[in-house]
């Protein structure tokens, strides 16, 4: 037979057999196991500094967008009826603030997992966001009303506040 060392066991055949045959993964354990890959990838992501300057630069551009508004926006409102800028450019930037916002809640929600419907203000975010997007894709397809020209204008400035 096989004699064991002491401190260092050598495997038993039935230790070899295991690890020679796969045998299927119990679905609570992979389920845990992804729960924490998914969990554990965001946190890497929110923690690099990648996304620390990508953070930077959605809240630059949300800046960027409410002094557009408050110095150009408004010289424009006269003759167009407008609130807000026509240029393809604010276009633009309208929707990189979008989609950092909806990043930043996708990276967020991967982290907090089920607590993140727990805290109102993540709740208020998914709101913002919502109408954020709802606005964006307005904007895009030039179907705005004066009515929603007025909310995304307010969304500009709460977002940034």
């Amino acid at each position: 037979g096989r004699v064991r060392r002491r401190g260092n066991p050598s495997p038993l055949p039935h230790d070899e057999l295991r690890q020679a045959v796969e045998f299927p993964m119990d679905k609570k354990y992979q389920t845990l196991d992804n729960t924490i890959y998914v969990q554990t990838l965001a946190k890497r992501i929110s923690y690099s500094r990648a996304y620390t300057a990508f953070y930077v630069s959605v809240i630059l551009a949300a800046l960027v967008e409410v002094v557009w508004i408050l110095l150009l926006g408004l010289s424009d409102s006269s003759s167009t009826g407008r609130r807000l800028p026509v240029s393809p450019l604010f276009t633009v930037v309208e929707t990189y603030v979008t989609v950092g916002l909806l990043a930043e809640l996708v990276v967020r929600g991967a982290m907090q997992q089920r607590a993140f419907f727990a805290h109102r203000s993540n709740w208020a975010d998914m709101a913002v966001a919502g109408i954020s997007l709802l606005t964006s894709a307005l904007l895009l397809l030039g179907l705005e009303t004066p009515a929603e020209m007025v909310l995304a204008e307010a969304l500009v400035f709460g977002r940034v506040a």
